[in-house]
């Protein structure tokens, strides 16, 4: 396969200790000059975060739930009757 700019070929694939020292040796001290920053920054500007849209997935009674449960601890107070049951059947105990 021939070479060409940005090419994936050895992308995720592991190296000798003696290349990774060759790569650190070169790239000590790269400077990023001031246009490839704004190049970076125009890049990423207004990108969506990877979290962005994650509130509101709760409600408020299942949030409530949830901190009795993490409040209570290992005391049973969480265990709804079905799960009760379930914990009990001897399905559980297999």
């Amino acid at each position: 396969m021939p070479y060409y700019k940005g090419h994936k070929m050895n992308v995720g694939r592991p190296c000798k200790e003696e290349t990774k020292k060759k790569i650190s040796k070169k790239l000590m001290g790269h400077k990023v000059s001031e246009k490839e920053r704004k190049k970076f920054i125009e890049r990423m500007t207004g990108r969506k975060a990877w979290n962005s849209g994650t509130t509101g997935l709760y409600s408020k009674e299942h949030r409530e739930k949830i901190g009795r449960c993490h409040r209570k601890g290992k005391n049973g107070e969480c265990i709804t009757p079905e799960n009760k049951r379930i914990r009990q059947g001897i399905k559980f105990r297999l």
